[in-house]
């Protein structure tokens, strides 16, 4: 085949695809996509004279001031700043692991062996990591920070689905620090699980599902709580509060006093109880080691055929096109543009860190297509472009690393994980999809677009024979004596997440 200045082009029957689990499986770390047999794949680095990378066909998101939990969801219609990308010749340096055969793409996606910070190992496909892991718009491990009088507001959609309507609701929050007094919109369950200091509300909260709160409270602005509120220390209030199902007070210390009267739909109910941290920060994913284990199994540069260092010191502009399979790099930096356009199932493994000042991770219009990326050190870019705001669920991105990211332009249509790190979004930039961090500041009128889907990620994974936790199956499964079971109620799933008809799923009010 010839080689032309700019242009590498290698292509590659690839063999009967295994079906293992989507993220992590085997006792090796194995990741890779879905192509049919016979199926060629064709991975090219494209120079100008070579033709356009992927189209990009996602929306940018609006700046939201303000939203009446009963008017229509808005509209994606705000225009993003968005990187020029300028691809410049490419030099690649020789093939590694030449002799490998090519991979067998697994149907049911990457396979991963997953470690955590408590020392506990266990093995997953990547959509059942995905789905267990991204089951809130926003979660953190300590405060979450929205600036002066700004508002924050969630709602959801599924990609997936035939009806992509927007809902004010199946969005939910999780905070296991400190809540920002400022007015919120939360289109679904709200979780503050710190206890470190006063809560005090001077803006409207609307809660479109449960409230459940660990600390004491001072409301001064309006409440208003959709499904059940669970107090567990003292709440003052002096505004109009409304609960239209249940009020539950912890057995002694919890109690709702103040003026007017609430308006409460359903009944108080003291009980015993407690407000658990809701994204499971103290069994939270280590990432730099799962990166580590995955790095060092089997990859599948060769096929590109890239080597690991090609990226190292971007320089100009470069476009990487990967077709189905997991790559490895030791690192990503330089002062150029970069865009990593993504044909199929994929992986990515960063041995150091992120540091470009223009990133553009570009999710292909194959249905297949989707891509997790697992960066050992820290994240730091300029402008980015993650994924696609019409199917978020589709790009994964852990980060282990804890160095600030701060994201100042450009736009987000993905699931970013970091739980070491905080996560500064220092201008208005629109979100698909969701955030966990440690700490998470978000821009005035932010909005976050929380993609259902990623729920559905591990379904195709199948159940395991044996579980001894919940995460062990499918998020809409439950372990009941060791083996993948129907929900009874709601309590037997993983919150937010709540029993309907006998399956776990996301609390919906259309």
């Amino acid at each position: 085949m010839p080689l032309h200045r700019g242009d590498v082009t290698r292509a590659r029957d690839v063999h009967d695809p295994r079906s293992p689990l989507f993220f992590w499986a085997l006792p090796a770390l194995v990741v890779f996509g879905a192509c049919r047999q016979g199926d060629d794949v064709v991975a090219t680095l494209k120079g100008p004279d070579t033709g356009a990378p992927i189209e990009d066909a996602g929306q940018p998101l609006p700046d939201v001031s303000s939203m009446d939990r009963d008017a229509p969801p808005p509209t994606m219609d705000v225009e993003v700043p968005r990187p020029d990308m300028t691809v410049e010749d490419v030099v690649i340096p020789p093939p590694m692991d030449s002799g490998l055969p090519p991979p067998m793409c697994e149907a049911n996606g990457p396979t991963l062996t997953i470690r955590r910070v408590n020392g506990e190992m266990s093995e997953a496909c990547a959509g059942q990591l995905a789905a267990h892991t991204f089951t809130h718009a926003l979660c953190t491990c300590e405060d979450l920070f929205i600036p002066g009088v700004s508002t924050l507001s969630t709602d959801s959609f599924d990609s997936l689905s035939a009806d992509k309507t927007v809902l004010s609701s199946g969005a939910a929050v999780g905070v296991a620090g400190g809540y920002p007094s400022a007015p919120s919109n939360i289109g679904g369950s709200l979780t503050v699980s710190g206890t470190g200091r006063l809560l005090q509300l001077t803006g409207n909260l609307d809660v479109r599902g449960d409230f459940k709160l660990a600390s004491s409270a001072r409301i001064w602005s309006r409440l208003s709580v959709k499904r059940d509120a669970w107090f567990v220390a003292p709440v003052g209030y002096w505004a109009l509060v409304t609960i239209e199902g249940n009020l539950n007070l912890a057995v002694p210390t919890g109690s709702l006093t103040g003026i007017p009267d609430p308006i409460i739909g359903g009944s108080r109910i003291p009980s015993t109880f407690t407000v658990d941290d809701p994204c499971e920060c103290g069994d939270r994913i280590d990432v730099a080691e799962t990166e580590r284990i995955g790095a060092e199994q089997r990859t599948d540069n060769a096929m590109v055929p890239i080597d690991r260092t090609t990226l190292t010191n971007v320089v100009g502009g470069m476009t990487v096109t990967l077709p189905c399979g997991r790559f490895r790099f030791d690192s990503i930096g330089g002062s150029g543009s970069l865009q990593l356009a993504i044909t199929d199932r994929a992986a990515i493994f960063i041995d150091k860190d992120v540091t470009l000042s223009v990133l553009q991770l570009v999710i292909g219009p194959n249905p297949q297509a989707e891509v997790d990326v697992f960066i050992r050190g820290n994240l730091s870019v300029g402008s980015v472009k993650l994924g696609d705001v019409n199917r978020p669920a589709a790009t994964r991105i852990y980060v282990g690393g804890s160095n600030d990211i701060v994201l100042t332009s450009g736009e987000i249509g993905a699931n970013i994980y970091a739980p070491n790190a905080n996560v500064n979004l220092a201008v208005p930039i629109g979100i698909a999809g969701s955030i966990y961090a440690k700490n998470l500041s978000l821009p005035s009128a932010g909005l976050v677009r929380y993609d259902r889907a990623i729920l559905n990620a591990g379904n195709k994974c199948g159940q395991p024979a044996t579980c001894d936790k919940n995460r062990s199956c499918n998020i809409s499964s439950v372990c009941v004596n060791g083996v993948c079971d129907r929900c009874k109620e709601d309590r037997d799933c993983t919150a937010p997440l709540v029993c309907t008809q006998g399956s776990c799923q996301p609390l919906l009010f259309p």
